[in-house]
């Protein structure tokens, strides 16, 4: 159990649709499009529960204004017997931006941020191995994303 991340790509035709309503856009069954048949991309990103930990190290970098947070900005709403999920879309120059931003990080600034936290030796060890991962995948779909002149959809929760 846990609150995890999922994001997905958003056609440049449909992303006035997923910023319109994101938890719309995802709820809406669809199978490839046109466009999308033969596109060379991710079907998503899974960050697990690894999202929060990438949003503490973008938001605490020293990098100013860093568009990386963008990826992963937002909570669930807790409530007496759960959380709501939260839903929002990027842009393709948005994504653009993650993607730029998300450059930036290395497993050293992970290894940096991870030592300032209060964990055991071991802890630290796993959790760098576990952010590390999730960043350079995080990376890597945005990457592909940018280059394609896509946005994305994600729901935390």
């Amino acid at each position: 159990m846990g609150i995890r991340y999922s994001a997905y790509p958003v056609h440049p035709f449909d992303v006035a649709e997923a910023l319109r309503c994101a938890r719309c856009f995802l709820a809406r069954e669809r199978g490839p499009s046109e466009w999308e048949q033969g596109e060379d991309l991710p079907r998503w990103l899974d960050l697990d529960k690894s999202w929060s930990g990438l949003h503490s190290l973008f938001e605490h970098s020293r990098f100013k204004a860093n568009d990386a947070e963008l990826l992963v900005q937002g909570d669930v709403t807790h409530t007496s017997d759960g959380w709501i999920p939260h839903y929002a879309a990027l842009d393709p120059s948005a994504v653009r931006n993650v993607a730029r931003g998300i450059a930036r990080f290395d497993e050293a600034r992970v290894r940096s941020h991870v030592a300032r936290q209060v964990w055991t030796i071991r802890d630290t060890e796993e959790e760098v191995l576990y952010l590390t991962h999730h960043l350079e995948a995080a990376k890597s779909f945005t990457r592909l994303l940018a280059d394609k002149g896509y946005g994305l959809v994600y729901v935390i929760g």
